[in-house]
């Protein structure tokens, strides 16, 4: 009969090294999101302390806020559930079709079609949208792009912790469920850092304390 124990000896050499690769690409995946995630709160930092731009058409780059004037070419009400937005379409020179914004009631209000506003942009973006008093902050940060990067952080996470407790049927569900309060833990996260400016350091603190804190407790979890 043959010995077995090569065999066994080889499986357990290959489960290792597949460990090993889950762990090596979870946490790379969890680095980029972490670190992307830095790089969102800073930039509101970033155009909270940006001077206002010199000329109108800044070189490309240019760490300043653009005024713009932008005329209002519609204005409509939406309604979900329990739920009322008010909205203005804007359209601007470099986008004559317009894009609509959230505003609050009392700007809604006294922005007719054909008002011109003022605009604030940074980067690129529309930033603030102004009128006698009124101010609307536009998010900055796509909701879609601070899902992704919670979504990257999760699915990283579950790769680390399937590379430190093993690949098999008890950590299956980890993957499936566990991912979930992972995801929706990160977006609150990145939704906080995509609206309050922290110093860097704090920044990366409290993101990095925060996922090593949920990917303990991941780890710990009875199987």
């Amino acid at each position: 009969m043959r010995d077995a124990r090569p065999r066994r000896a080889w499986l357990t050499a290959l489960v290792a090294l597949a460990r090993g690769v889950l762990l090596v690409i979870g946490l790379c995946a969890v680095g980029i999101g972490i670190a992307r995630t830095v790089a969102v709160n800073q930039d509101v930092g970033a155009y909270a302390r940006a001077p206002v731009c010199s000329t109108g058409n800044p070189p490309a780059g240019s760490a300043c806020v653009r005024l713009e004037s932008g005329r209002v070419t519609d204005r409509w009400v939406g309604r979900s559930g329990d739920s009322t937005t008010h909205n203005l379409t804007v359209a601007r020179e470099s986008d004559p079709g317009g894009k609509d914004y959230e505003v609050g009631v009392a700007f809604y209000d006294d922005a007719d079609v054909g008002t011109y506003v003022l605009l604030k942009v940074w980067r690129g973006d529309v930033a603030e949208v102004e009128y006698r008093g009124h101010k609307s902050v536009c998010p900055r940060f796509r909701f879609g792009l601070l899902a992704a990067l919670a979504l990257l952080i999760a699915v990283g996470t579950g790769m680390v912790v399937a590379g430190l407790s093993g690949v098999d049927e008890d950590v299956r569900w980890l993957g499936l469920v566990g991912l979930v309060p992972f995801f929706f833990a990160g977006w609150m996260f990145d939704l906080f850092f995509g609206a309050v400016h922290l110093p860097l350091a704090v920044a990366v603190a409290l993101i990095t304390t925060g996922w090593l804190a949920m990917t303990a407790t991941a780890v710990k979890l009875p199987r």
